[in-house]
């Protein structure tokens, strides 16, 4: 049975030093952990105040047989029956999948962020 060993020799300077290198990179990552967390919640907060800042200035359409020129451009809420000729129909899946999640709120009576969503009408 051979058994073959190598041993490697570190001066106690090389050992300071790699203990060093290993602290240096240590701080690197956590500055940048710290800025990319800084980051990502500035860009949360921003689209946080968009979404507010919309919910302020949305306008509620009645009547959406017509188009109305006063509202373009605007941030509107409409209710209506989503039919096209269009052989594209995966905006209407999407428009069908929000409704459903806006049936099962109201059944559940809790909408997004335990917001209460009872009596709410719900078409089906």
């Amino acid at each position: 049975m051979d058994d073959y060993t190598e041993t490697e020799n570190k001066s106690w300077f090389q050992r300071l030093g790699e203990s060093f290198a290993g602290v240096a990179t240590g701080f690197v990552l956590i500055a940048a952990a710290t800025w990319l967390l800084w980051w990502n919640e500035e860009r949360t907060f921003k689209t946080a105040g968009a979404i507010g800042e919309a919910e302020l200035v949305t306008q509620n359409v009645q009547d959406i047989s017509r188009v109305d020129p006063a509202l373009e451009g605007k941030v509107i809420h409409a209710t209506g029956k989503a039919d096209t000729q269009d052989s594209d129909t995966r905006h209407l899946r999407a428009v069908h999948r929000v409704e459903r999640l806006h049936v099962q709120q109201a059944r559940d009576g809790h909408g997004r962020d335990g917001q209460d969503v009872r009596g709410c009408s719900v078409r089906q």
